[in-house]
């Protein structure tokens, strides 16, 4: 998408496609977006990224009585839809008073985030961790109960698929996104999660609201989120689907 507001990007594009012998994207969505840009008659592929499975990936959400920690990982940029996360927050609390919201990752719009936290005043129930990895990032994922990123499409950047829902996965953690780009492959609508339109706050809230409400369709989501993401998306599939392509 960027390569098309630039003439030495989009030629430089053009120019690694035909040397190429064939060309892999990671989901139909970059494909068809990659296909609509230029005639391509090189053989196309789909190589879906790949979640590391922790050693203790089965141990998924089990207490009833822990907060309703709501978790958010990622770059801090506008395509991430923070900024409706924030303001779905400040309208859940009325509800969940012991409501949390856990924002892990840096970015530009750090310093915009935390202000709008202090506008709607809750500042005392949304943490900025900064960038995490490992254990701490894998604790954080299984101690939620919901991962939740509202992403929006620009003019020139998109979600082509999103990771960070099979992490959440691979902990039984259900996800809240939206129809942008090729998140609806890697979130099923209705099934591991819940997709709302990109940018409606009050669709937003009434998802995150239908699964924090209900435990168990929460765990029913949560557990074929895990299935799908061990079964389709290990490093081992990825592996074998990698080593393909130079067969």
């Amino acid at each position: 998408m960027q390569a098309k507001r630039s003439f030495i990007r989009l030629l430089l594009l053009r120019t690694s496609i035909i040397l190429t012998d064939g060309v892999a994207t990671n989901s139909i969505f970059t494909m068809k977006l990659l296909k609509g840009l230029m005639p391509i008659d090189k053989k196309m592929t789909i190589l879906y990224p790949s979640a590391y499975k922790p050693q203790n990936s089965d141990e998924r959400q089990i207490s009833i009585n822990k907060p309703y920690t709501i978790l958010f990982v990622g770059r801090l940029v506008k395509r991430n839809g923070l900024e409706y996360l924030i303001r779905s927050t400040a309208l859940l609390r009325t509800r969940f008073p012991d409501i949390r919201l856990v924002i892990v990752g840096n970015g530009p719009e750090l310093s915009k985030m935390k202000e709008l936290v202090r506008g709607p005043n809750i500042s005392d129930i949304v943490e900025f961790t900064g960038e995490l990895r490992g254990e701490e990032l894998s604790r954080r994922y299984a101690s939620s109960k919901l991962f939740v990123m509202p992403s929006v499409t620009l003019e020139d950047d998109v979600e082509g698929f999103g990771t960070v829902f099979l992490e959440a996965g691979l902990r039984g953690v259900p996800s809240v996104a939206t129809f942008s780009g090729g998140i609806p492959e890697a979130v099923l609508n209705n099934v591991t999660g819940i997709l709302v339109p990109e940018g409606d706050v009050v669709e937003l809230t009434k998802a995150i609201e239908t699964l924090l409400v209900d435990e168990n369709r929460r765990r029913k989501m949560g557990e074929a989120a895990r299935v799908k993401a061990i079964r389709e998306f290990s490093l081992g599939t990825s592996a074998e689907k990698l080593l393909a392509l130079f067969e």
